[in-house]
């Protein structure tokens, strides 16, 4: 059986304790996730939670997630004491419409509050304004990084064994496929209708204003001709509004 085989045949979904999305499990472990496809016939990365059992039946997988984190956060948290301790060089990442792509250059320390140009004539900050931009993007990564850390806890926390998702198999789904199928068609079927009577519709409201005159004179609504009219045209209105309340009620059938 192909890895596409089993992922189609595979009957249960569960939740993936990295992510926490859920996906389907062939082979009882997580299927292939967490990838990009930009458009290059390729696919690019993947969730580290992929080909692991689900956070239904297991939270190792999450605990060693929260010590890489961890591990990231002593980096950056490194990384900011760096920064206070005011480097003798800074990475400055230069961006501008005039550039194609971004390139990193090197800001010494200075206490100098002025702009000076790069080769390519592009405006580079002080070496203060470098700094302080550089310390409160550490500081805003380290307050995410704890935070995500905490909800990691939190799942470690609170795991215990649970169900798995039953998910609907292949006969179920073409059921399911006939169902919407036939609902569409008597909502076609319906709507054929709605229109016939939208032309009758029309047809006895101008035969009912027809009666309004006898010889060119207006002789008013109160004629038996007029109302024998009038009576024609409710019936079609109350027709419609039986199967415009007919389509609503497939259209919900189809969307459940």
């Amino acid at each position: 059986m192909s890895r596409l085989q089993a992922v189609r045949r595979s009957e249960f979904r569960g939740t993936c304790q990295i992510c926490f999305s859920a996906q389907k499990l062939p082979h009882g472990v997580l299927s292939f996730h967490g990838y990009k496809r930009p458009g290059t016939g390729e696919t690019y990365g993947r969730c580290p939670g992929m080909d692991f059992p689900p956070y239904e039946v297991s939270c190792e997988r999450t605990k060693w997630w929260m010590l890489y984190n961890e591990k990231e956060l002593h980096g950056l948290e490194a990384h900011l004491a760096n920064l206070q301790a005011r480097p003798d060089v800074l990475q400055y990442e230069v961006r501008s419409y005039r550039l194609s792509k971004p390139y990193v250059i090197a800001v010494p320390r200075s206490d100098s509050y002025e702009y000076t140009k790069d080769a390519n004539g592009i405006s580079i900050p002080p070496y203060r304004q470098v700094l302080s931009t550089a310390i409160y993007s550490a500081e805003g990564r380290i307050r995410q990084s704890k935070s995500y850390i905490e909800s990691l806890m939190a799942k470690i926390d609170d795991w215990k064994v649970r169900p798995l998702t039953a998910v609907p198999t292949e006969e179920m789904m073409l059921v399911v496929k006939r169902t919407k199928a036939e609902v569409l068609a008597k909502i076609r079927e319906l709507k054929d209708q709605d229109s016939v009577l939208y032309r009758k519709a029309q047809e006895a409201e101008d035969a009912y204003y027809k009666t309004h005159y006898e010889d060119h004179h207006y002789v008013g609504t109160k004629t038996e001709n007029a109302r024998a009219a009038w009576a024609v045209i409710k019936k079609i209105r109350d027709e419609r509004k039986v199967i415009k309340q007919r389509i609503k009620e497939l259209r919900q059938q189809g969307k459940a």
